[in-house]
């Protein structure tokens, strides 16, 4: 499948070409935004990327993120935490992204903390093991 983001497109095309990863044994993931634009590239390209990290973020356009969808491969590895008073991104546009995976097969690992907008050693306490499970 495309990869819709060009400039995203433009520097994995560097990367790979670089350091030659194995197709699907690669994460993607990023915090706020860069977790929207993880689930938008990581979702529709399951032979590419076999986790998604989404701290602190959502599914920003689910109608066009379901069209994008595999249709068979929904297996990937997804973590994503999100901190209950987070004041930029909802924490329940973060459980609406959640119920959307379920919905669509997918089964996240998803933890909700007692923090806003950030990325906490707690986080990365859940964070680190399940990276190593994806990559071991």
């Amino acid at each position: 499948k495309k990869l819709t983001n060009k400039l995203f497109n433009l520097f994995l095309e560097e990367v790979l070409a670089k350091y030659h990863p194995v197709s699907g044994q690669i994460l993607i993931g990023g915090f706020s935004q860069g977790a929207m634009v993880s689930y938008r590239i990581g979702l529709p390209n399951p032979d590419l990327f076999s986790g998604i990290i989404a701290l602190s973020g959502r599914i920003d356009d689910i109608t066009e993120i379901n069209a994008d969808l595999p249709i068979e491969h929904r297996a990937q590895k997804i973590f994503i935490s999100h901190g209950l008073t987070d004041p930029l991104i909802s924490i329940d546009e973060a459980r609406q992204s959640l119920g959307f995976l379920k919905d669509h097969g997918y089964n996240p690992n998803y933890f909700e903390y007692d923090i806003a907008h950030e990325i906490t050693p707690e986080v990365l306490a859940n964070l680190v093991p399940r990276i190593k499970q994806i990559l071991p």
